[in-house]
């Protein structure tokens, strides 16, 4: 509810007596739906609009005077929807082969399909496919920067790629082995302050790369990487398990402030902008078991499980708010979000992308 006052170009109310007609609609930019508000006359010169949003995301608020728009109309609006809306999906992404990372950007919504002539598929907002970066080994993890790159990683052939936004391949890193810039097992990727973080599940370590993929520095909290005997226990696993080293790192999101929330092993690791321990997310009473994935949205933090299929949801001290989508996931592995708010989940049981 708002309160539109009418007044002249001085700021001093109308007194002139006319037909004076205020009228409100409130339109959803993603697909130009419309919901109509009510005006109400308090007194002369005073109106209050009401309106019951029946849509969630981006809309624009269209406020008119005699049919002509009032100062700053339209009015941007975002509207969110509590996390009840969470318990059930609103649509679906079908015929999809083994999908797992996703990320979106500028309307499009970017899936990896993780088999051995895998491929990243792109959709438009109506989830028309669009184009697709095919003859990828099993790709995984997906992030897109703000020229609009793609960078995507291969567990197939342990490798970091970068594409151009039609989908040339303009370099490729990586490949087994222990030593920086080589992989154990490259997984989660994001973007941030034009550097590439890529997580090294089975190196146990996550490195970081400039946008042209140079190897800038290793996020490892154990020991010196170029230790012979360190390296041989990282590639096989054995490194020793400690909420202040990263382990196994799966995935990984920052928040506005430079915060990075890593999923790590059974639990969520928490490090500060200058990548150092701060706390961990849901390692007490089991409220993580496998966790696959992580996206924060706000101060939230959304978390795929693989072993109870759900989604749970802490806020960024690490409260839990609860758990969904049970009824409908199966090896829940990716989630983002798009622009106007709603949650996608890959299944990659299902071959498909469920969405809240």
């Amino acid at each position: 509810m708002f309160a539109v006052h009418l007044a002249d170009y001085q700021g001093n109310p109308c007194t002139e007596k006319q037909t004076v007609q205020v009228t409100a609609e409130l339109r959803r930019l993603r697909d130009g739906c419309v919901t109509p508000a009510e005006v109400t006359a308090k007194r002369a010169n005073d109106y209050t609009v009401s309106i019951q949003p029946e849509t969630r995301g981006r809309h624009e608020l269209i406020v008119k005077v005699n049919g002509t728009l009032v100062s700053n109309s339209p009015f941007p609006v975002f509207v969110r929807k509590p996390l009840g809306h969470l318990c059930a999906p609103e649509n679906k992404i079908r015929g999809l082969r083994s999908p797992t990372g996703m990320t979106c950007k500028d309307g499009k919504i970017y899936i990896c399909e993780r088999e051995v002539d895998g491929a990243v598929v792109i959709l438009d907002s109506k989830f028309n496919r669009i184009a697709s970066i095919r003859g990828l080994n099993r790709p995984g993890g997906i992030a897109i920067d703000h020229q609009s790159n793609i960078y995507v990683t291969t567990l197939g052939d342990l490798k970091l790629h970068k594409f151009t936004k039609d989908g040339r391949c303009v370099k490729s890193v990586g490949g087994s082995g222990v030593a920086p810039g080589m992989f154990g097992l490259p997984n989660g990727i994001r973007v941030r302050d034009n550097q590439i973080f890529v997580c090294d599940t089975d190196c146990h370590r996550i490195q970081v790369f400039d946008t042209d993929l140079h190897l800038l520095r290793v996020i490892d909290s154990i020991l010196d990487t170029t230790d012979i005997f360190t390296s041989v226990r990282r590639l096989y696993g054995l490194s020793r398990m400690d909420e202040k080293n990263v382990y196994k790192p799966e995935d990984l999101d920052f928040d506005s402030t430079g915060n990075m929330y890593v999923v790590n092993s059974s639990y969520i690791q928490v490090l500060s902008p200058n990548e150092k321990h701060v706390r961990t997310v849901g390692k007490e009473g089991g409220e993580l078991e496998n966790p696959s994935c992580i996206k924060v949205n706000g101060k939230l933090l959304f978390v795929t499980d693989m072993s109870k299929n759900c989604m749970s949801v802490f806020n960024t001290s690490g409260v839990l708010y609860g758990t969904f989508g049970e009824r409908y996931l199966n090896k829940p592995v990716g989630i983002t979000f798009d622009e106007d708010g709603f949650v996608y989940v890959s299944c990659y049981r299902n071959n498909n992308v469920l969405i809240f």
